[in-house]
Parts: structure tokens; C-alpha cells; sequence
């Protein structure tokens, strides 16, 4: 499941969305595999990926290459 917030709909940016989805996903690995699932629980829950991407937004802004 892959909802995507109106404020999250840049099309230009999808690449760099993919990219903060794997960072957050991987971000609450452990190897407790318990663990694991509880942090993955609030990594699904949604509000995280509002800055990140405004961050990755803000760093292209007047780059002469793409920021990566």
C-alpha cells in the first residue's frame, strides 16, 4: 500500500520519494525481527516523509546538478 499526500504529489520528485521510503525502511532495521515490526508499525503510520522530501527539495533549489 502506497498512499501518496496531496503535498507529497510532485512527480518530479518520485525518484527522491523512493529513495526517503527505502532510508526510513531501513532506518528501523535491528536484528531483533520483534523489534523490527513494532518500529516498521510506525514508520507505516505516515507523517515522516513531509520534510525529508521538503529537505531534498530545498538542496536542488538552484543546484546546477541533481542533488543526490
Amino acid at each position: 500500500m502506497n498512499l501518496v499526500s496531496p503535498l507529497l504529489d510532485l512527480p518530479l520528485m518520485n525518484g527522491d520519494r523512493e529513495r526517503i521510503e527505502t532510508a526510513l525502511r531501513e532506518s528501523v532495521r535491528t536484528t531483533d525481527a520483534y523489534l523490527t515490526e513494532l518500529a516498521s508499525h510506525l514508520i507505516v503510520a505516515g507523517g515522516k516523509r513531509l520534510r525529508p522530501v521538503l529537505a531534498v527539495a530545498a538542496a536542488q533549489v538552484g543546484a546546477s546538478t541533481k542533488v543526490s
